[in-house]
């Protein structure tokens, strides 16, 4: 049986792997609450859209800042 990893399991991964921090510690140290940043990449990660929220919008653009990748499809 092969096991799925999720959208939010791959970010978190990245994460780790590029920066070395878990999604609670770059949370932390952007100045951002750890629950609400997991909430938003589990909401967007691999998901298409564009996120009503300004504070949405920011968090998700500077993970993707930090990661180098799109966490999610930005749709117009």
């Amino acid at each position: 049986m092969t096991k799925r990893v999720t959208p939010q399991q791959k970010v978190r991964a990245k994460l780790m792997k590029k920066v070395g921090h878990s999604m609670s510690s770059w949370a932390k140290e952007n100045e951002y609450d750890p629950d609400f940043v997991g909430q938003i990449v589990y909401r967007w990660a691999g998901k298409t859209g564009i996120p009503h929220g300004d504070k949405t919008r920011q968090i998700l653009s500077r993970l993707e800042v930090t990661l180098g990748k799109p966490i999610y499809t930005k749709i117009d």
